[in-house]
């Protein structure tokens, strides 16, 4: 059968692969990372209902689930665009086969159903509609209502395909869900009474169990056609040229080479999907303290870990995978007259200004909670000073092409993932909690805040001695960075 020869081919692929054993450790890790979020989502379907009772006293558990399983819906559909891979297959070597295009598309499509995305939903709803029938919901309704959602996020792997084709529109709809989201938990506006209706409707009416099924066979065909029709070497899968304009900015040109570099790096996040999409990750790191709920409460290990993380989103989400951004003409450059002092320093520019840019966006924690804005400017200064030559190192040891059109592993990599990125993820993180929690321990909070910062600023005095052995690993490891990219 041919779809069974596709399959095939694939497993073909990954086996004479150039990275198959580090695919076989990676694939150990997400197993693990798979289990955990298994046990999470058994944990949190079994005990939803519960704290929905608990932190909504005055409404129905059900309603409660039901107003905000549409924000459920919205971060997994989000979730999908920035870190899961469209459904396609390596469809430019098949066209060149005697293989029907009809074929191709149905077995793309297929695949890009069964995803791990669509039955982890799976662990999540069995022990809700469990928990629903436990505390008297009709038994055929819940189990009907479980089956309209389950398929409801089934169909959230199809609507990826035209989301990443709109971007540009979704962006701006992901800011206003979180606005919206942000303000019902800080008791702004209730949000649920109109949520809570949509969802329900699944609930009371039985036969609106066939609508999510009508839905996703649209889904379907409407993905068949458009596949269809750009199943084509001179159409769709052609690279599109578009007009650019040239960024001009007065400062950038006095800093010679260097501002050259960071122009590029502009270019780089204007034009292409993936840089963009860790602009907007790195938006929403800002608003990391409050899904972890600490602001500030007293609590000063979650509150360095949230700063950290508040103002260094970019930081760690762009800096780690340098010179990985520019893997498409990493060669070309390195036949260049290029200075890699010039070319590191550039991306050390960029990493100080976003962190700087953060924390100035971060100011609306002055108006929340004044004193966690003092744990946000000592993580900036800590990140200018140590930080950021620690994610530069990282770049040495995570040597991969990147995709720059596709959110493909947006948040990880089969190579980012080694004993020494290991090690210096740990000296990002707990390094600064180290210093808050062992100088407050002997003095006070304030203190060791000040403490922070003055080893931020001791990293900023040694930093040129520090950057020069950063750039001679750089240089070691140059042609081993050049092999693994052709890969």
């Amino acid at each position: 059968m041919i779809y069974l020869k596709l399959l095939q081919l694939e497993f073909k692929s990954i086996l004479r692969s150039a990275q198959f054993k580090t695919e076989i450790g990676m694939a150990v890790f997400k197993l693990i990372m798979a289990l955990y979020l298994i046990l999470l989502l058994l944990g949190l379907g079994s005990g939803v209902y519960y704290l929905a009772s608990e932190f909504f006293p005055h409404q129905k558990p059900f309603q409660v689930i039901c107003g905000l399983f549409v924000f459920y819906w919205l971060y997994d559909l989000t979730l999908r665009f920035m870190i899961s891979s469209l459904p396609v297959v390596a469809i430019k070597p098949l066209l060149v086969l005697n293989l029907d295009r009809d074929k191709i598309v149905k077995y793309t499509l297929v695949k890009g159903y069964f995803t791990f995305f669509n039955f982890l939903h799976f662990f999540f709803l069995v022990p809700l509609v469990i928990t629903l029938i436990i505390n008297e919901q009709s038994v055929l309704q819940s189990v009907l209502w479980g089956i309209s959602m389950w398929v409801l996020l089934s169909c959230n792997s199809y609507l990826n395909i035209f989301l990443n084709k709109a971007d540009k529109f979704f962006y701006p709809f992901v800011l206003i869900v979180s606005v919206v989201l942000f303000g019902h938990f800080n008791n702004w506006f209730d949000i649920l009474p109109y949520t809570a209706p949509v969802v329900n409707f699944f609930y009371e009416n039985t036969f609106a169990v066939a609508l999510p099924f009508v839905f996703l066979m649209l889904l379907i065909f409407v993905s068949y056609k458009f596949y269809y029709n750009q199943l084509y070497l001179d159409k769709g899968l052609e690279k599109t040229a578009s007009e650019v304009k040239s960024l001009n900015i007065p400062v950038l040109n006095k800093l010679g080479s260097v501002g050259t570099f960071i122009k590029n790096d502009l270019y780089l996040i204007i034009r292409n999907k993936r840089p963009r999409t860790v602009i907007l990750t790195s938006l929403l790191f800002m608003f990391y303290p409050f899904l972890i709920k600490i602001g500030y409460q007293g609590n000063d290990f979650m509150a360095i870990f949230g700063a950290i993380f508040a103002c260094g989103g970019f930081m760690m989400s762009f800096g780690q995978f340098i010179p990985s951004w520019d893997s498409a003409y990493y060669p070309l450059l390195m036949t260049q007259n290029v200075k890699y002092h010039n070319y590191l320093l550039s991306k050390w520019y960029i990493i100080v200004f976003a962190n700087i840019a953060t924390m100035l966006l971060c100011s609306f924690y002055l108006f929340i909670e004044p004193k966690f804005y003092l744990y946000i400017i000592a993580a900036t200064i800590f990140n200018i000073g140590i930080n950021a030559n620690v994610v530069l190192l990282m770049g040495v040891y995570i040597r991969q092409p990147i995709d720059l059109t596709s959110n493909k592993g947006a948040f990880g990599n089969t190579k980012a993932f080694n004993i020494n990125t290991f090690i210096l993820s740990l000296v990002m993180m707990i390094l600064p909690l180290l210093i808050v929690l062992g100088i407050k321990t002997l003095a006070n909070e304030y203190i060791a805040l000040l403490v922070l910062s003055v080893v931020g600023i001791i990293g900023l005095f040694f930093r040129n001695s520090i950057f020069e052995k950063i750039v001679n690993l750089y240089k070691k490891y140059k042609y081993v960075t050049l092999k693994e990219f052709k890969q």
